[in-house]
């Protein structure tokens, strides 16, 4: 079984980018806090890209990306992007088995 990461990019307006920072903040540490197959989520700003941003979410296999999917705090960012993003573009990939068993 492969681990699953979620790669996400979005463009935030300006007069968003505080409201969504400060509620990204909270909710990844919700989440990392309650979900134990979450082992990775991380948020960057991509550089020389201004308010563009880059989830990175990597979960052990399907069962723990279905448990972040019922995180009671992503549905209020999927509302909340309607509003603060101009554009959102989700990307999932599986991990290779073989390089995540490497040691």
């Amino acid at each position: 079984m492969s681990q699953i990461f979620l790669v996400v990019r979005a463009k935030i307006k300006p007069e968003h980018v505080k409201e969504f920072s400060d509620f990204m903040k909270m909710h990844v540490a919700a989440c990392k806090k309650r979900e134990p197959g979450l082992l990775q989520f991380d948020i960057a700003e991509v550089e020389g890209s201004p308010n563009t941003f880059v989830f990175l979410e990597k979960y052990a296999d399907e069962a723990a990306l279905a448990e972040h999917q019922k995180a009671p705090t992503l549905a209020q960012v999927r509302e909340n992007m309607k509003t603060w993003a101009e554009d959102v573009q989700p990307m999932r990939t599986n991990v290779w088995p073989e390089i995540t068993a490497a040691k």
